[in-house]
């Protein structure tokens, strides 16, 4: 239907709406209605259907029924635009805690072994640059962490992948605790703080693969399909 024959409809539906609250208002009789929709006359001087009220009628319902689905189609159309732009937000930030994960430790493992080397083995720069990498890494892990916190509500749906994001974050934080424990001056120190660096990347790196990926593509590929269809 074009344009041109979409707007007449429309100006049809209104008057015929208009005269039908004028019957509302006035002394309303059937046969008020039974002019509008037949009139008489012409050779047989009997009723003949007027197309017009009718075609009036249908349009009426048709610009109603547009106005609810255009309404509808629209609300729809504003909140699968705004799951998209979630998803292309959330995903990045949640990849981004990941690799922080795994750089944090290896940062802190290589300023514990730097500091614990001291000097004139170690020089003063080569040591602040190990210090200013570790601080840079665990300040992206720190602040990955919390913007997924604010991103991601807590809900029914959420729960388990709020968890498994939740014990990465724990995980990696404790391992650079241990780390940074790890008991000095001892002969095998340098081979103990190798050892706890191997130990925490290799949990890290199955919390990643083997429990936080596989939840959250479960759940964003769901989030996907309800985004596309507008739920």
């Amino acid at each position: 239907m074009s344009k041109r024959i979409k707007a007449v409809a429309y100006i049809e539906a209104v008057i015929f709406a208009l005269e039908m609250l004028g019957f509302l208002f006035k002394n309303f009789k059937p046969i008020d209605v039974m002019n509008y929709l037949f009139s008489t006359g012409g050779p047989s001087d009997a009723y003949h259907f007027q197309w017009v009220g009718v075609t009036a009628a249908v349009a009426l319902v048709a610009f109603i029924f547009n106005q609810v689905w255009e309404r509808r189609k629209m609300k729809a159309d504003l909140k699968s635009k705004n799951s998209i732009i979630w998803l292309d937000t959330v995903r990045p930030i949640l990849a981004d805690l990941m690799v922080a994960s795994i750089d944090a430790q290896l940062a802190k493992y290589e300023f514990e072994y730097n500091s614990r080397k001291g000097l004139p083995q170690v020089s003063v720069a080569e040591l602040e640059k190990s210090e200013k990498l570790f601080e840079d890494k665990l300040s992206s892990l720190d602040r990955s962490y919390s913007l997924l916190q604010l991103y991601i509500p807590e809900s029914e749906s959420t729960a388990n992948l709020l968890y498994k994001i939740e014990g990465l974050y724990g995980t990696t934080k404790s391992n650079l605790e241990k780390l940074e424990n790890v008991k000095s001056g001892t002969p095998d120190e340098p081979l103990a703080l190798m050892a706890e660096k191997n130990d925490g990347t290799d949990r890290i790196k199955f919390l990643i693969k083997d429990e936080l990926i596989p939840v959250a593509k479960t759940y964003f590929n769901k989030e996907w399909v309800q985004a596309t269809r507008g739920e």
